[in-house]
């Protein structure tokens, strides 16, 4: 008898700028963000990276069968 398969739970990513790379968990999934990410249950760690930005870094926490609306600002680097 199969195993009933865990239930996901989803984030929304936006930023600005738009257009930023997305890692989960130190993984690059090869999306950028605007993005709707499905994702196990549990604590995940995500980065958006994107040039000339400060990258962003943290922590969400993923419950099945919910949504979760993040939006995040990347500043500038400094030259």
């Amino acid at each position: 008898k199969p195993k009933p398969k865990p239930e996901k739970g989803w984030l929304y990513i936006t930023s600005y700028p738009r257009y930023a790379k997305i890692y989960v968990d130190g993984e690059d999934i090869k999306k950028l963000t605007p993005e709707k990410l499905e994702l196990t249950p549990g604590k995940h760690k995500i980065r958006l990276e994107r040039y000339r930005r400060k990258p962003v870094e943290f922590e969400v926490e993923i419950k099945a069968g919910e949504k979760l609306e993040i939006y995040k600002y990347l500043p500038l680097e400094r030259r």
